[in-house]
């Protein structure tokens, strides 16, 4: 069973980035869709679950700090392996990865749709909002 790739993104300033990445992939022959921003954050979960396939959710969301360039968050019930390995492969630019609990219940993911995502893998990337005009 192949893996579907699912490209989120919070705002108009990182859909050039979001169809980028759409692009490298499909160019690469993955089953990949672009999440578009109009959709909210149910309709979304709603279209990455209706899929029977593993799946792969990227996240672009824009970081309101100065301090970090590229931040990578991911689930709770992942190991660091992954957002270890973009780092390497991104020369190291990621300035932090890590996990976000919720602040209302520390056994979730703040985002929702890391934890509503049954299970499959999935990333955050955040871009300080100078990285999104690629």
């Amino acid at each position: 069973m192949n893996t579907k790739i699912y490209i989120d993104y919070d705002n108009d300033y990182l859909s050039s980035l979001s169809n980028k990445l759409l692009e490298l992939f499909k160019n690469n022959n993955y089953d990949v869709t672009l999440l578009r921003n109009n959709l909210n954050i149910n309709e979304k979960i709603n279209i990455i679950n209706s899929n029977n396939n593993k799946k792969f959710i990227i996240s672009n969301k824009l970081n309101n700090s100065n301090n970090n360039y590229i931040e990578i968050i991911y689930p709770l019930r992942d190991n660091d392996t992954l957002a270890k390995e973009l780092n390497n492969n991104l020369n190291n630019l990621v300035t932090k990865y890590y996990q976000l609990r919720s602040t209302t219940n520390t056994n979730l993911d703040y985002y929702e749709i890391l934890r509503d995502i049954n299970n499959n893998q999935g990333i955050i990337i955040k871009f300080r909002s100078t990285a999104g005009r690629w």
